[in-house]
Formats: structure tokens, C-alpha cells, sequence
């Protein structure tokens, strides 16, 4: 037992370095579209087209990933997930084709899966049990990130004046990086699962030890959480309308990662304006992030309403003054302004609709309901992209922003008014069968 402890103590105090350098890629963001299109001479339909592969692989790799980690157990397959992300910047660096290209995504959706999983649950298991276990993983988890979100401001700025420089100098320091976090994960020390316990699934949630299923039995029940979770999906207009809003909305914004980095290259942007301004983004992005309830308690159950509505809106308006071609100082001052607005807007989101998505359910209900919205959320997102990326062989980035822009407005704008009575209501107001759906699952069984 003395010597468990001390292996917790270590992971602990170890966990916030690691996070810091290896929560996401750092050093690449602010300059991975200019290094693609000026370096390696893709187009942004071709970088489009390969990025819609990775929710896709991601949605296939789950099961497998899955099995990996009870297999090997969480460090080892830490070390394995981040050996694969190292592989992904190699061979960005090295792509001279789209198959390449989409054989990175490849290794960097089998990392994240992975990571996404064990992470959590290292930094978990590291905790003492009690019932402020999971409060205060929330607090350390979160400044964890505020750790990484302030690191990768100052990776960002960096790497927009090294890519004037060398353009391979950022791709080969995110390299570096990434190996460091392949040897840092090595240093965590493995705890002893105890198989009477739970452990933290990617929707953060607490779900028993599966260590000693078989791969047949790991198959079945993956299987039978996303069936069960589109069952309840279908019975309940709340759980639905989340869902088709999430998969609009979230598939929306992954599109605009790379519209939005095209639109500055079309106006002229350097690549030190590109590792400021997205130095400066994401600190807004985190600030915002953790500022969700306090979004949720001022706009209520409007909040959704505001957060899509408003992103998309200025979505358009990027692409609008591009294409009227003002003068360039108004035209950068609006960008910047609605860039912030974008970036201020999606902080809050992800955590505000996981808190939607899983109110009113049982931790075994929360799996199912977040198994059958990844896998929803990943086929519109890839769905979305090739349509974006057709779209981007025919015409401007601006073009693509306005048009994808004011039909997904519209299509928000119906899929709210649909929502209007179903979803953001107080607890006695909806039936029962909306608020009940565990009770309902037990007595089905």
C-alpha cells in the first residue's frame, strides 16, 4: 500500500508537466496551413478532404483502442498513443502526397483516441477515494490546461517567427515535443487496477473495470452501449435535438479550423500575424471555457440559441468582407474582431453541451449517451468536410464560408425553433419519460 501512494504522489505531481507538453500538438496550429500550402503545395480542398478522414478514423478506431488499453493497461498504451502523434508530424513533415497525408491522420486519430481515454484516467486513479474525488480531479484537471493553453500561446508566437526563418524549424521543435511526451509518459508509474472500482471513460464518467473481458466481449458491449444510446436517443425529443445540434454546430466548427486559416492566407497573413493571433485565440478560448457557467446562468436556456447563432453569423461576415474586398485595415479589424468572437463562443460549448447531453441520467446511461453522440457527431463532421473540400475545388475559401455559413444558419435556425419546447426546460416541465430513461431501461430489462 506505502509504495501505491508513492506511485499516486509521483503521477500527480508528473501529470501537469506532461499535460502541459502533450495535451495537444504544440508549435503546429498557428502555422500547419501555410506549411501545407506554401511548403508542401496542397491545396486547402486537398488539406480539407485529408482532415475529414479523422473523425472517421476515429470512430473506427474506438473499439480497438479501447481493447488496447485493457489489454497493455493505460501507460503503455500512453506511450504508444504518443509515439503514434510523433508519427503523425513526421510524416507531415516529410508528405509529399495526399495518401500520406491521409495516412498521418490515420496515426493521429489512433493517438488521440487513446490518449483521450488514458489520460484521464492516470490522472484519476492518482487521486485519494472519496467523495471529493471527482471535484477535485475537475480542478486539477483544469489547471492542467490552463497550463497548456498558456504554453501554447507562447509555442505559437514562437512558431510564426521561426517559420520566416526556416519553415521545417516549428514542425521539427512540435516533433521534439512530442517525443518528450512519449518518454514523459513512460515515466508514469503503473498503479494496480482494482478491479471492484471505476475508472474514467473519455465522457469523463465512471464505468467499471473491464480488464479481464475478452476481445469478443469488449466487441459486444461497445456494440450494445451505441445501439442502447440511439435507443434513447429515438425516445427522447431532448436527447435528440442535443444530438442534431451538436453534429451541426461541432462539425461546423471543425470545418472552420482550416476555412478559417484559408481566409487569412487570402488576405495576406504572415506567418508571425498567424502565431500572435492565434497565440492571442486560444487564451480567449480558454478564458472563455472556463467561464461556462457563468454563460449558461445569464443566458439560460437561450445559451445554445447564442452560442450557434452568433459563430455562425460571424463566420459569414469573414467571408463576406473578403469577398466585397474592402480596404485592408477595416477588413483585418472586422476579421480579428469576429475571429475573437468565434474563439470566445466555442470555449464554453463543448463543456456546456456535455453538461446538456448527460443531465438526468445514471453514469451507465451517461456511456451510452456519449457513445452514440461520438459516433453521430464524427459521421456529420466527415460528411460535412467532403462536402466542404468539393466545394473548395470549385470556388474561393470565401465563398465556401459564406455559402456552408448561411445554410447552416438556416438549418440552426429550424433545428431551434424544433427545440424550442423540447430542450432547456425545468425539470417538472418535461415528461417523465425524458427525465426517466435509466428507470425505463430497468424495467425494459
Amino acid at each position: 500500500m506505502e509504495e501505491i501512494e508513492k506511485n499516486k504522489k509521483h503521477n500527480l505531481r508528473l501529470f501537469p508537466l506532461y499535460k502541459m507538453m502533450s495535451w495537444d500538438l504544440l508549435f503546429f496550429y498557428a502555422i500547419s496551413f501555410l506549411f501545407l500550402t506554401e511548403v508542401k503545395g496542397f491545396s486547402t480542398a486537398e488539406i480539407l478532404f485529408a482532415d475529414a478522414f479523422y473523425p472517421l478514423f476515429k470512430a473506427i478506431l474506438q473499439i480497438p483502442c479501447t481493447i488496447l488499453i485493457d489489454r497493455i493497461g493505460k501507460r503503455n498504451s500512453l506511450v504508444i498513443a504518443n509515439t503514434s502523434v510523433s508519427m503523425f508530424v513526421l510524416l507531415t513533415i516529410g508528405c509529399n502526397s495526399i495518401i500520406v497525408l491521409i495516412l498521418a491522420n490515420l496515426f493521429n486519430a489512433f493517438g488521440f483516441v487513446i490518449k483521450s481515454t488514458a489520460e484521464p484516467n492516470i490522472l484519476y486513479e492518482a487521486l485519494s477515494k472519496g467523495p471529493n474525488r471527482r471535484t477535485i480531479f475537475s480542478k486539477k484537471d483544469g489547471f492542467c490546461g490552463a497550463l497548456f493553453y498558456y504554453f501554447d500561446a507562447i509555442t505559437s508566437i514562437a512558431a510564426g517567427f521561426l517559420f520566416v526563418i526556416n519553415p521545417y524549424y516549428p514542425l521539427i521543435l512540435c516533433l521534439i515535443m512530442t517525443v518528450l511526451s512519449t518518454i514523459l509518459s513512460y515515466a508514469f508509474r503503473i498503479i494496480p487496477v482494482d478491479t471492484t472500482s471505476s475508472e474514467l471513460d473519455s465522457s469523463g464518467e465512471d464505468v467499471p473495470s473491464q480488464n479481464n473481458l475478452s476481445i469478443f466481449r469488449h466487441i459486444f458491449n461497445y456494440f450494445k452501449k451505441l445501439f442502447s444510446g440511439f435507443r434513447y436517443i429515438f425516445r427522447s425529443s431532448r436527447l435528440r435535438s442535443l444530438i442534431l445540434f451538436n453534429g451541426l454546430f461541432a462539425s461546423f466548427i471543425t470545418i472552420m479550423v482550416t476555412i478559417r486559416r484559408s481566409l487569412l492566407t487570402d488576405i495576406h497573413f504572415t506567418s508571425e500575424q498567424f502565431g500572435i493571433t492565434f497565440a492571442v485565440l486560444g487564451i480567449l478560448s480558454g478564458l472563455s471555457s472556463s467561464k461556462a457557467l457563468v454563460f449558461h446562468r445569464k443566458l439560460k436556456n437561450k445559451v445554445l440559441t447564442y452560442l450557434g447563432l452568433y459563430f455562425v453569423f460571424s463566420v459569414i461576415i469573414c467571408g463576406l468582407i473578403v469577398l466585397l474586398d474592402m480596404p485592408y485595415n477595416i477588413m483585418l479589424t472586422i476579421m480579428l474582431i469576429m475571429l475573437g468572437i468565434q474563439y470566445i463562443l466555442k470555449g464554453p460549448y463543448y463543456t456546456l453541451i456535455k453538461q446538456y447531453l448527460l443531465n438526468f441520467s445514471s453514469s451507465n446511461m451517461r456511456i451510452n449517451i456519449y457513445s452514440a453522440n461520438t459516433f453521430i457527431e464524427g459521421a456529420i463532421s466527415a460528411g460535412m468536410s467532403f462536402l466542404a473540400a468539393y466545394m473548395l475545388t470549385h470556388m474561393s475559401s470565401a465563398y465556401v464560408a459564406v455559402m456552408l455559413g448561411c445554410t447552416t444558419f438556416i438549418v440552426m435556425i429550424f433545428l431551434l425553433d424544433y427545440m424550442r419546447y423540447k430542450v432547456g426546460l425545468k425539470p417538472e416541465e418535461y415528461k417523465p419519460k425524458e427525465i426517466n430513461i435509466d428507470i425505463q431501461n430497468k424495467e425494459q430489462k
